[in-house]
C-alpha cells in the first residue's frame, strides 16, 4: 500500500471521467449544502482566510465568489490543478501533499470535502489531525459508521466510528460545534462537521 497521497491521476484520467467528476463535484445537492454551511461559518465567524485541502477542480471558490475571503486551494492531481486556474483566474492553487501544508500560512478556516475518507487507517488519525491544526474553524466531510474500516485499496474508502472522529478533533485542539448528517444514518452515509479551536 501507497504512503502518498491520494491523487487519482490514473481514475481521473480515463476519457470523460475528470470531466463527469466534475459535473457532479459542481452540481450535486449536498455538495451546494456543504458551500451554503462553508459560507455561513465564514461569515459568522469573520473569517477572511481559508484554505481548501483537496480542492479537486475548483467549485468552491465559485461559490465565495461574492465574499472578501483571500482563498486558496491545494490538491495532489495536477489535471485538477489546471482546472481550478481555468476555472477561477487569478485565484491561488498548489499542487502538493497535504503532508507539507507547513509552508502555506495558517487559515482562518481550513475546509475538505470527500477528501478525508481517502486515508487510509493507519494514517487517518495523524493526517487529519496535522490538517485541522491549520486553522481556527475546520468544515469538512467524512465518512461515518458504527465500526472504523476501510477497503484496504491504494486509494481507500475509509469509514470512521464517531468516536474516533472526536478523539481526532479533539486531538487538533478542536472541538465539534455542528454535525450534519444529510440523510438517515446508515453505512457509508457522508456526514458534515464543523469543528472551532478550544478557547
Amino acid at each position: 500500500m501507497t504512503n502518498l497521497l491520494p491523487d487519482f491521476s490514473e481514475f481521473l484520467n480515463l476519457p470523460g471521467k475528470l470531466e463527469n467528476e466534475e459535473a457532479e463535484w459542481s452540481l450535486h445537492a449536498q455538495y451546494k449544502v456543504n458551500a451554503d454551511l462553508l459560507y455561513h461559518v465564514l461569515t459568522d465567524n469573520e473569517c477572511s482566510t481559508v484554505l481548501e485541502v483537496g480542492c479537486g477542480t475548483g467549485w468552491i471558490p465559485l461559490q465565495l465568489m461574492w465574499t472578501e475571503t483571500q482563498y486558496i486551494g491545494v490538491d495532489k492531481n495536477a489535471r485538477c490543478i489546471v482546472l481550478c486556474h481555468q476555472k477561477n483566474p487569478g485565484v491561488p492553487f498548489v499542487q502538493c501533499d497535504v503532508r507539507d501544508l507547513s509552508r502555506f500560512y495558517k487559515a482562518d478556516m481550513v475546509c475538505a470535502f470527500a477528501f478525508f475518507k481517502h486515508f487510509g487507517l493507519h494514517e487517518w488519525d495523524s493526517v487529519i489531525a496535522s490538517i485541522l491544526r491549520r486553522g481556527k474553524y475546520s468544515v469538512f466531510t467524512m465518512q461515518i459508521s458504527e465500526t472504523d474500516m476501510d477497503d484496504g485499496v491504494e486509494y481507500p474508502h475509509t469509514w470512521v466510528t464517531m468516536d474516533r472522529m472526536e478523539e481526532v478533533v479533539n486531538s487538533a485542539g478542536h472541538r465539534i460545534v455542528n454535525q450534519v448528517n444529510p440523510r438517515e444514518a446508515i453505512h457509508g452515509t457522508e456526514w458534515t462537521f464543523i469543528t472551532e479551536q478550544h478557547e
